[in-house]
């Protein structure tokens, strides 16, 4: 298939498009309200959370994330206050006691009069990255500790 093959000028095949990416990347999204309260989640961010859709939908966002106390430190509150993109990262503990290393980003989701009644959250799980980054500094560190024991004899 060419890129003339698809027709981005028409809304069937935009929205077609977008479905496939929200389906397929390993991405969560979650669309909210003002309040909090969740519209839309994919299946990905079900996963990383744990979570089953009847769980969370229709259900403020902060029982998915937080045990059902609002944070303090919330992108998502931020871009209700303020109408901009926020962007925070975090560390989230699962109830089950795993931990998360997140990437959260909070864009208001503007109507043609430049309002905005919805959230759109984009949450990028970072937990392998950090880990990796983890390791690779205790390797470090046990390199130049051995180096300087060797300099010492």
């Amino acid at each position: 298939m060419s890129g003339q093959d698809i027709d981005f000028s028409n809304p069937q095949v935009v929205s077609q498009v977008i479905n496939t990416l929200v389906a397929n990347t390993p991405v969560g999204y979650l669309i909210l309200d003002r309040q909090r309260r969740v519209h839309f989640i994919n299946e990905y961010f079900l996963k990383l959370r744990k979570i089953g859709r009847e769980d969370i939908i229709g259900t403020f966002r902060y029982n998915a994330a937080n045990g059902g106390v609002p944070c303090t430190i919330c992108g998502v509150q931020d871009a209700i206050k303020t109408g901009q993109r926020q962007f925070i990262t975090r560390k989230d503990i699962l109830p089950d006691g795993t931990t998360r290393f997140i990437d959260d980003y909070a864009i208001p989701l503007k109507n043609a009069r430049g309002q905005y009644d919805y959230i759109l959250e984009v949450i990028v799980n970072r937990t392998a990255e950090r880990r990796l980054l983890a390791n690779n500094h205790k390797v470090f560190v046990g390199m130049v500790e051995s180096l300087t024991a060797m300099l010492d004899k």
